[in-house]
């Protein structure tokens, strides 16, 4: 790792140097939305948070999961690039540890964490992306190991956004995004669709995303209604199991929400209401390919619908001393019909395509109640509280936390902070049963401890250059993994509650904001250390599979005129590698990404390079990821006319 190490820290070390050391304004973020119910300044957040714009996003690829590949903390798994699946790890934490949501809405799909990602929205509407890393009381089961919050943007007026790409391997892409303004509301539309040959055989993809969203402003709050639908089409090639490289699946997310917020004097509400159904059609042996050889054992394909409902409300009182007082009920249900997954019905339920039928499923319930109080006093934040959970299937529980931030001065703070989480088993988990995999229904919750010591600092003219240093340690208890039974006569993966494992870590993070004529427009840097203390005890599909080592870089700098580059790279080191035999996959890989940027002002065209190195790589044992990708597109904004100054 050395000599990889070494040229980094140097390249960090004069970019952010480099600059003119302006230190006449200090200015920190106002708000931040994923660290806890109320809304806080940056200083009082006694947590590492990783905050990006989407715009950033935007600079270096065509879709989210490629985005967030090289930040620190962040361990995308793709199965397929260009967002047609892709497990989310946060911390080491497996694909069913992470939290997603959108808007402050979870997104989790009771099936399984691999739909996580399949997310009804478009990649032109994330304005900013907050992970928080590490496990946290105040979201409730799932946000094992963290969370990322998408805020989608509420840019009023009315505009037309329009952009196209295309590429190798038949890529093509395209989609649109119209605001209008109506009255003092303001109203956004948007779609995008992509599709691909794919890489190797069976990755051919198609895959569409529609949202929309309103926005209606009141005297003190606003009304937000918004939804959208998201459906894809793959060749799944290896993607569940080696053993079977023609595996295809189709899914399709709908999505509606009606979100609120207020302020009646010392009080500040926040209260949403939603609705998320999924559909996933699962082939083990896709039908396309008539030649193969189907075994007597499978006689059909995976046919599951899962519905959640949730809602949400939540009470900040401000004494204006100081103190303030945070209370939020939440409620969800999560329903499950399947022919695979589930308990008898009582009577059949015919699918969509109305050749097969759901004879099983499953309905649960989840109920917490979370209660917070934050303090300052002198230097010191205190946030102190207790999520009361009680889940339909698995009982009570009580998961407290406390977090403390301490301003060593105006620019930097001192933080700590310890939380329990805890995550119930997915429908998956309990029920599959289908080539060689086998859930358990006498599975448990899994929990954790979560302890973390932080600094954060802050420089330069308003605070354009950040800085933060954690060191993590997390107590896992009955984690749930899939593991491998090997007998004399077959191989099988089975869902088990494995014994305690604990995760010991280490963050470093910096980002520079160039001044607007600077050489260097961003500079972001992060290093990543993790180390399990059960590594290669047993043969853990998910659990064991973590980056050791993660370094990322991304640069974006002028070029010429119009001209800009953006440099994504990072050198993955992951813990447990198991390469196909005679493919060369590499680990550890370093992954470089490029993008080419020509911005003419109303119009922006681009030329990118995924996997720029053509590294040999897979993020999942089997699943083989492509080598360089070249594409390129264009992008082209038209302001209509500005909202009215009443908008």
């Amino acid at each position: 790792m050395k000599p990889v190490l070494a040229p980094l820290f140097c390249v960090l070390s004069l970019a952010l140097f480099g600059q003119s050391a302006d230190t006449s304004k200090y200015q920190l973020p106002e708000i931040v939305l994923s660290a806890s119910k109320a809304e806080l300044n940056e200083k009082e957040v006694a947590r590492h948070l990783i905050r990006v714009t989407g715009d950033e996003l935007r600079s270096n690829s065509a879709s989210l999961n490629e985005s967030l590949e090289h930040l620190g903390s962040i361990d995308i798994q793709q199965r397929s690039p260009f967002d047609v699946q892709a497990d989310l790890s946060i911390r080491g934490g497996t694909f069913d540890q992470s939290l997603v949501l959108i808007d402050g809405i979870p997104m989790l799909d009771p099936q399984t964490g691999h739909h996580s990602l399949n997310l009804p929205l478009t990649f032109d509407q994330v304005d900013r992306v907050e992970i928080l890393t590490g496990g946290s009381r105040f979201f409730g089961p799932q946000a094992f190991s963290g969370a990322v919050n998408i805020i989608t943007n509420e840019h009023k007026g009315n505009y037309t956004k329009l952009h196209v790409a295309g590429g190798q391997k038949a890529l093509f892409a395209g989609g649109f995004t119209q605001g209008v303004v109506v009255g003092e509301d303001q109203m956004i539309l948007s779609y995008s669709g992509s599709r691909s040959d794919g890489y190797m055989r069976n990755t051919d993809f198609t895959n569409q995303q529609i949202n929309g969203k309103y926005i209606h402003p009141t005297d003190n709050g606003e009304w937000v209604v918004q939804g959208g639908w998201n459906g894809k089409a793959f060749g799944a090639n290896s993607f569940y199991s080696v053993n079977f490289p023609d595996q295809f699946e189709q899914t399709q997310t709908l999505f509606g929400g009606v979100r609120h917020r207020a302020q009646h004097g010392n009080w500040k509400f926040k209260s949403y209401l939603m609705a998320r159904r999924h559909y996933d059609r699962f082939e083990l042996f896709r039908e396309s390919y008539e030649e193969l050889d189907v075994p007597s054992w499978y006689t059909k394909h995976n046919y599951h619908r899962t519905d959640v409902i949730g809602a949400e409300w939540t009470g900040t009182y401000d004494y204006q001393n100081g103190h303030a007082t945070n209370l939020a009920l939440t409620g969800r249900t999560e329903n499950i019909v399947s022919n695979n997954l589930g308990d008898s019905l009582a009577g059949p339920i015919e699918v969509p395509e109305g050749d097969e039928f759901y004879y099983l499923g499953r309905r649960r319930q989840n109920y917490s109640l979370n209660l917070e109080h934050y303090y300052n006093w002198r230097r010191f934040y205190f946030s102190g509280g207790v999520l009361l959970n009680l889940h339909s299937d698995f009982g009570f529980d009580v998961l407290p936390g406390l977090d403390v931030s301490y301003e060593m001065g105006p620019r930097s703070n001192l933080f700590a902070s310890v939380n329990r989480s805890f995550r119930t088993p997915t429908y998956t988990d309990l029920y599959y049963n289908v080539g060689g995999a086998l859930g358990s229904p006498l599975l448990k919750p899994e929990y954790a401890w979560n302890y973390e010591l932080g600094y954060k600092a802050y420089f330069l003219k308003d605070s354009r250059l950040t800085l933060q240093a954690v060191g993590f340690y997390r107590q896992g208890k009955d984690l749930i993994d899939w593991i491998e039974i090997i007998s004399q006569s077959d191989t099988i993966s089975q869902a088990s509650n494995i014994t305690e494992i604990d995760f010991i870590g280490f963050e470093l993070e910096g980002v520079l904001r160039g001044k607007p004529d600077a050489f260097v427009r961003q500079l972001r840097f992060s290093y990543t250390y993790m180390q399990s203390d059960k590594a290669g005890d047993f043969n853990s599909l998910y659990v064991l599979n973590y980056l050791r080592h993660k370094i990322g870089l991304g640069i974006e700098h002028k070029l010429f005129g119009s001209l800009s580059a953006r440099w994504d790279c990072s050198l993955q080191d992951r813990a447990s590698d198991q390469p196909i035999d005679g493919t060369g996959i590499q680990n550890p890989v370093t992954l470089v990404n490029l993008r080419i940027n020509a911005d003419l002002n109303a119009l922006n065209l681009y030329i990118s390079a995924n996997n720029l190195l053509d590294q040999q790589f897979q993020d999942r044992s089997g699943v083989r990821q492509p080598g360089i990708w070249v594409y390129g597109g264009a992008s082209w904004s038209i302001i209509n006319c500005p909202p009215s100054s009443g908008a």
